[in-house]
C-alpha cells in the first residue's frame, strides 16, 4: 500500500470517529440555542408546566455540560477535537491536491 492509499484509509477512519463528536457538538449547541429562544421569565402557574420546565432544564444542563464542558475532561476533549480537525483538514488538502495533480493532463 503506497503513501496516498494509506493516507486515504486513515483520513476515512479518523473522519468517521471525528464526525460523531462534531455531530454531538452541533446538536448540543443547537439545543442550547433553541432553549435560549424559548426561555422567557414569565412565571407559569401549572404544576405540569413546571415539571416539563424542570425536565427541560435538566436536559439543557446536560447539553450545556457536553457543549461547554466544565469538568476535568473538557479541556482535553477540546484539544483533541481541535487536533482532529487540523489532521482532517491537512490530510484532506493533501488528498485533494494529490488527486488534482493526477487529473491534470500531462504536458507532452
Amino acid at each position: 500500500m503506497n503513501f496516498h492509499q494509506n493516507l486515504r484509509k486513515w483520513h476515512r477512519r479518523f473522519g468517521i470517529v471525528l464526525a460523531l463528536f462534531l455531530v454531538l457538538q452541533g446538536l448540543s449547541g443547537a439545543w442550547l440555542a433553541v432553549a435560549d429562544i424559548g426561555d422567557d421569565d414569565a412565571p407559569d402557574k401549572s404544576v405540569e408546566a413546571a415539571n416539563k420546565t424542570d425536565q427541560a432544564s435538566e436536559f439543557s444542563e446536560v447539553m450545556e455540560a457536553i457543549h461547554k464542558g466544565g469538568d476535568e475532561w473538557a479541556d482535553p476533549y477540546r484539544v483533541a477535537l481541535g487536533l482532529g480537525l487540523t489532521f482532517m483538514g491537512s490530510t484532506g488538502s493533501m488528498i485533494f491536491f494529490k488527486v488534482g495533480i493526477k487529473k491534470r493532463p500531462s504536458a507532452k
